[in-house]
């Protein structure tokens, strides 16, 4: 999901420019924001919590091995 760095750096650039791609598939992760991401009319949702918006990370992490 390192497309959502961009996604936060283009929602406040002035004149971000004319071409922006598409960014298929983010119906496998996109309920991990607040607000979830949503594609609609050609513009995408942005996630508006801390850091880039993920909504809990302890529930994305669950499960999760730490290494050492």
């Amino acid at each position: 999901f390192g497309f959502v760095y961009m996604l936060h750096f283009a929602s406040f650039t002035q004149d971000i420019g004319a071409y922006q791609e598409y960014k298929k598939g983010t119906e496998r992760y996109s309920n991990w924001f607040d607000p979830p991401l949503e594609i609609r009319n050609g513009s995408i949702t942005v996630p508006r919590g801390p850091g880039v918006g993920i909504k809990d990370i302890g529930e994305l992490l669950k499960g999760a091995k730490s290494v050492t």
